[in-house]
């Protein structure tokens, strides 16, 4: 199983579709992960993309869109290390 931060580092460069359009590799994001709801790379994505990369790491996930969610899953602690969920 892969590491969430060469997961993460691999997708450098994926950004929303300007205009008209989505970009599919984001609309995939969604697919992969279950939020059918998600149909507009528009829409923020931040929560979605943690989502994906926790998944694609066999990682806890929030399951919800919203940022703050991540408040959530794990622990929190005082001195965040690299591959750490910083809200």
């Amino acid at each position: 199983m892969k590491d969430i931060l060469e997961i993460a580092s691999m997708e450098i460069g994926v950004k929303e579709k300007k205009g008209k359009g989505n970009n599919p590799r984001i609309i995939q994001y969604a697919k992969d992960t279950g939020f059918d709801n998600y149909k507009s790379d528009d829409s923020h994505w931040c929560s979605l993309f943690m989502n994906w990369c926790a998944h694609e790491a066999g990682l806890e996930r929030s399951y919800s869109l919203g940022a703050r969610s991540w408040l959530r899953v794990g622990m929190p602690i005082t001195n965040p290390e690299l591959g750490d969920v910083v809200v």
